[in-house]
């Protein structure tokens, strides 16, 4: 009976630790697309502006990591809290994990396509002026809620026994 639980404990901080890294290096793609949009601009705007002060915080550590050291973080502080309380619930806040990051993963390419018909391409070849936080209010909005109802599902599972 020991080393069955043993095994299943084991198993779910393997588990834990692959959809951790799945996470954190989903959710810095995300925000570096989503909150840098001139970082690949031949001009960007104006050093001083709001615009640029906020794309160069997050095209470069720590702005790219703020997301994910507050998402994953809290994850593995969640998970530490249901260790000490004695859960045998590891295996499912991984899966819950895994869950958040495939949702992430599926869920990008629409509403960004979405948010693009919403705010459609010039009729220009290439317009530099384009870039813009206008291209990251759905697409970051949606990734805000599901890692707010990852992260408060997560709490929900962590707390139980």
């Amino acid at each position: 009976m020991g080393g069955h639980r043993l095994l299943k404990r084991t198993a779910g901080i393997a588990a834990l630790l692959l959809s951790w890294t799945l996470l954190f290096f989903w959710l810095m793609i995300e925000t570096e697309l989503l909150f840098a949009p001139w970082d690949t601009a031949v001009t960007r705007p104006e050093i001083g502006t709001w615009q640029r002060t906020l794309n160069d915080f997050f095209e470069t550590s720590p702005g790219n990591l703020t997301f994910v050291v507050l998402g994953v973080g809290a994850s593995i502080a969640l998970t530490l809290a249901a260790i000490r309380r004695g859960s045998s619930n590891l295996l499912r806040l991984a899966g819950i994990n895994l869950l958040c990051f495939g949702v992430l993963l599926l869920v990008f390419t629409p509403v960004a396509l979405l948010n693009n018909a919403i705010f459609p391409y010039p009729p220009v070849l290439y317009d530099p002026t384009y870039y813009g936080y206008h291209r990251s209010v759905l697409p970051g909005g949606v990734m805000l809620a599901i890692c707010a109802g990852w992260l408060l599902w997560q709490r929900r599972v962590a707390l139980s026994r």
